[in-house]
């Protein structure tokens, strides 16, 4: 089963980031866009995991208790991708994000799960495929005024990859400790 770590998004901030993919729709007819529900920032991404480590894989998202945190979207970010790019929304540098994304890499560790060596980037998808002219091309996107993305929740998430896009099933959870 194919699993990662992610985020989950409060409704007002999916309603924002549905507005603007809303604008990308029309800019981009022939890009892919993810559904608004799906909409996560990924923590840590194992790919492939035997269903016997589910257990593993559960006991490391229910042993964190990670702050609320208060994170900003705040800018337009692109990766490369085969057919076209990935075109995503950046959030500010959080200390305390990067601190609850070290904390799970090293569970992650100590319990046997081999990470990923790419740099740590959060972001939220909200196109794949998008077609840009070419890489010299100036890329004119949505402005936007950078808004505030309040999260609470850490998911271990089950991707099922599907012909009209990826589908995400919870599997374990964690709620921040909020303050007394």
């Amino acid at each position: 089963m194919r699993l990662f770590y992610g985020l989950r998004l409060p409704s007002e901030a999916l309603h924002s980031m549905e507005q603007l993919q809303n604008q990308l729709r029309a800019q981009f007819p022939r890009a892919r866009f993810p559904a608004p529900e799906t909409f996560h920032v990924t923590l840590a991404f194992l790919g492939d995991t035997p269903v016997q480590r589910l257990d593993t894989a559960k006991r490391v998202v229910n042993a964190l208790l990670p702050a609320p945190l208060d994170l900003q979207v705040s800018h337009w970010g692109t990766f490369p991708q085969e057919k076209g790019e990935v075109l995503w929304l950046g959030l500010d540098p959080s200390p305390e994000l990067d601190r609850l994304h070290r904390l799970l890499a090293h569970r992650l560790q100590e319990a046997g799960f081999p990470l990923e060596s790419r740099r740590f980037q959060p972001h939220v998808t909200l196109a794949r495929q998008v077609p840009f002219a070419s890489p010299d091309t100036p890329r004119k996107l949505p402005a936007f005024s950078p808004f505030p993305l309040p999260c609470e929740t850490v998911s271990l998430l089950r991707s099922h990859l599907l012909p009209q896009g990826a589908r995400y099933e919870e599997l374990a959870c964690c709620c921040s400790k909020l303050p007394v």
